[in-house]
């Protein structure tokens, strides 16, 4: 499914045939095929855990429509043909787990619990650090950018996409007049990339040692291909 360039674009790179622009709420549809494929592919920690293209497709529903309308996601789409090879999915830090979140978790193919467990860890780090609400209800509006996931279809890579999605993702959420932008990086990628915008690092997980909850084998040798750990990075944007 194709999406078709509209407004909200944020540059055309013309020597690799890409267009980065904001998704919008006609995107949906082929947002949540595109990311779920790209994450599917991409995303080392839930590929080790047994996740399934299912559980990111219904994943990917949870979280892209309010996305799609809040309005800070970045996409990078073909010039040509308006495909969608990538997205860095975004969101202010004061929106609420969804209603069916729990659900998701019970009924998932693979086991997504050690993952969510080793971001609160890294987010309670964050909260900590920057006097950041606990609750998101108590956290204000336009001040805390949530660089939540990224991810780029297989055919697309080595085209520079994922760090103008970086690129571009921060720049939008300056100029929106947000304080601080953070991410959870669980790769090796996505870490080396933004550590070239925000080298601070606020806290980190190992694969191999965390323990609060029970680990796959898989996710524990982790770092015998390359990926360590989750590390929490931001950057002050004020």
């Amino acid at each position: 499914m194709a999406a078709v360039v509209r407004g909200g674009v944020l540059e055309t790179d013309d020597d690799n045939n890409v267009v980065y622009r904001v998704m919008e709420v006609p995107d949906i549809p082929a947002a949540i095929e595109a990311v779920a494929l790209a994450f599917y592919e991409g995303e080392p920690v839930m590929l080790a855990s047994g996740g399934t293209l299912r559980d990111w497709q219904r994943f990917a529903e949870m979280y892209v429509p309010r996305m799609a309308a809040e309005g800070h996601t970045v996409l990078a789409v073909e010039k040509a043909s308006g495909q969608i090879i990538g997205a860095f999915l975004n969101e202010d830090f004061n929106n609420p787990d969804p209603q069916d979140f729990e659900h998701f978790l019970e009924s998932s193919d693979g086991d997504w619990r050690p993952i969510i467990g080793m971001v609160e860890d890294l987010e309670e780090s964050l909260m900590k650090a920057h006097s950041i609400p606990l609750q998101a209800s108590e956290r204000p509006a336009g001040q805390f950018f949530h660089l939540w996931m990224i991810g780029v279809s297989s055919s697309a890579r080595g085209r520079g996409v994922a760090t103008k999605l970086f690129h571009h993702s921060l720049a939008l959420a300056k100029a929106r007049g947000f304080k601080l932008a953070f991410a959870e990086c669980t790769g090796a990628v996505s870490t080396h990339i933004f550590q070239r915008f925000a080298p601070r690092l606020d806290s980190f997980v190992s694969y191999e040692t965390w323990d609060k909850l029970p680990t796959s084998p898989e996710l524990k040798q982790l770092k015998q291909s390359g990926h360590p750990g989750m590390s929490m990075l931001s950057v002050d944007l004020a």
